[in-house]
């Protein structure tokens, strides 16, 4: 791997963890948000395209829920 692809990583990764956390903190500040959080998911996972796996994808945003005390 390059050190461009590398340090590219480690971009995306930072950007991915820091809007991990901004999503929790919304649904911490409106618990009632998580009510209609599986539903647009689901919408947004049919509609989506690329090479990561959307069963993949759907874990980890229900892992991303559950982390936020969203699910139980």
């Amino acid at each position: 791997m390059t050190t461009a692809a590398r340090n590219q990583l480690a971009r995306i990764d930072l950007a991915l963890v820091q809007l991990l956390q901004e999503r929790a903190r919304i649904l911490e500040e409106t618990p009632e948000a998580t009510e209609e959080v599986g539903p647009r998911v689901d919408d947004l996972l049919r509609r989506t395209e690329g090479p990561f796996c959307g069963v993949t994808l759907a874990e980890i945003l229900r892992l991303a829920l559950k982390g936020s005390g969203g699910e139980k």
